[in-house]
């Protein structure tokens, strides 16, 4: 299952983490939630949880700076590690395929050689966007 962190902006999977160590504000995340949550991420979105449970965005006040694009590079080829576990595992529950998220990954790790780096707004696309469009 997959659970969103408001304080840290950031996704979890009891997969790859225990429960217990997660932050402690972490709310479980359906798939179509999840596919809303990372796409709002990915686009420079901040997420919010109301006290209803509903998830609220806004846009982000992102800094051009290298320290925030190192933090976003690090949570995504986590996640990208992720999702490969999940096709390794046989449980893979998107239609993103191996080779999108390897090709991503792969994007992600050329991302600060980028002559746009670290300007978010041409951050690599994950698969999940590419999907979208």
């Amino acid at each position: 299952m997959n659970y969103f962190s408001q304080t840290r902006q950031a996704l979890y999977n009891d997969a790859l983490f225990d429960v217990e160590d997660m932050p402690p504000d972490v709310v479980p995340l359906d798939e179509d939630a999840y596919s809303k949550v990372i796409t709002a991420l990915n686009s420079g979105k901040q997420v919010s949880v109301t006290e209803g449970g509903k998830f609220k965005y806004k846009q982000a006040d992102l800094k051009n700076d290298k320290a925030s694009e190192v933090w976003w590079v690090k949570t995504e080829l986590q996640r990208v590690s992720e999702e490969l576990d999940k096709i390794a595992d046989g449980y893979h529950t998107t239609t993103v395929k191996e080779q999108d998220w390897r090709a991503y990954r792969n994007e992600l790790r050329d991302w600060p050689l980028h002559e746009s780096y670290p300007q978010y707004k041409h951050r690599p696309t994950s698969p999940e966007q590419n999907k979208e469009v």
